[in-house]
């Protein structure tokens, strides 16, 4: 079984071709093992950064959830689209250049309307329709919801519960709303797309000031 998910997993990265997007050298089996080759950039997942160095500036955020939306966007558009169904801050490197690039799709899979699938992926990241088998392009929005709620306050959010920055700290509230929005227990409630996101999040860069938690962060971005 694990077997199948490595060449399933090589053949969905082998159709993509995104620099966001981590790329599959080859699959191959000795003897009873199979492997994945992928190639490495020097990095750090957000987990890790954010445990090192603390939650993310506002204006930190809004340009790693804009690469993120395009990343995303590029995903989704795919005829059939692709879903990552495990998208948390372990799966996304941030490389030195400052770039985030998505690793980790052994949960992914091509969606097609109606077919129910394996849930996968970890429980506070989880949409609850991708706990009932039933993944679409809605699950991946709410765990995007979850990583920003993560990277804001450097908390994991609560399982299958609406996320909500300001409960922690300062936060804009058209930031705020956005992450309880993206995270909303129905599915029909959230943003049905991320190019809708994405237009958000630009307008957001132009429309406020973001609150930047002081001088030194808002000159490094940590």
């Amino acid at each position: 079984a694990f077997t199948k998910i490595l060449k399933r997993e090589y053949e969905i990265l082998t159709a993509l071709d995104h620099p966001g997007i981590a790329k599959v050298l080859n699959c191959f089996t000795v003897g009873e093992s199979t492997y994945l080759l992928i190639e490495h950039r020097p990095g750090k997942d957000l987990r890790e950064l954010v445990l090192e160095q603390g939650s993310r500036s506002e204006k930190a955020v809004l340009e790693f959830a804009s690469q993120l939306c395009q990343i995303l966007i590029y995903m989704h558009g795919r005829e059939p689209a692709v879903l990552h169904r495990d998208l948390t801050p372990d799966n996304v490197i941030v490389g030195e250049d400052g770039q985030l690039r998505l690793i980790d799709f052994g949960a992914a899979r091509e969606f097609i309307e109606g077919v129910t699938g394996t849930m996968i992926g970890k429980q506070t990241y989880v949409s609850p329709e991708q706990l009932r088998g039933e993944a679409d392009r809605r699950s991946d929005i709410y765990s995007f919801g979850c990583l920003l709620h993560f990277l804001l306050t450097g908390r994991d959010p609560v399982a299958l519960s609406a996320s909500s920055p300001s409960s922690f700290l300062e936060c804009s509230e058209e930031l705020d709303a956005l992450v309880r929005e993206c995270t909303a227990f129905d599915a029909d409630e959230r943003p049905q797309s991320f190019e809708e996101i994405l237009s958000r999040l630009n307008a957001m860069d132009k429309g406020f000031k973001l609150k930047l938690k002081s001088t030194l962060e808002a000159v490094t971005g940590k």
